[in-house]
């Protein structure tokens, strides 16, 4: 990932059966200062190398292989995240970790 490069892709699942709240791990990303952008309203891939794909259940619906061209990917699936158990009142900070880790050392 580019050094100082805060933005991140978020992809949302469709929704339909959700065990933990998507939104809130979004908001806590931005408040890490992430610049959220999301792939479905843009033309093209946006202008980032880490892609959050946030799904609402253990299913994941929505893949990282559904979205090529990122260099680093965290998946959610309900209270996975990349296949590690996590309680839920953690994801936030897993999450954040794991965008800080493929970010990188900051100048």
């Amino acid at each position: 990932m580019r050094a100082g490069n805060n933005t991140v892709s978020v992809k949302y699942c469709g929704g339909c059966n959700p065990r933990i709240n998507r939104e809130s791990l979004a908001a806590a990303l931005a408040g890490a200062g992430a610049r959220l952008v999301y792939p479905e309203k843009s033309c093209g891939r946006p202008e980032a190398d880490f892609l959050l794909i946030i799904n609402g259940c253990e299913t994941g619906c929505v893949s990282p292989e559904d979205h090529a061209g990122y260099r680093h990917h965290t998946v959610v699936r309900g209270r996975l995240v990349d296949d590690s158990y996590c309680p839920e009142e953690q994801l936030p900070d897993r999450v954040i970790a794991a965008w800080l880790k493929a970010r990188g050392p900051q100048e």
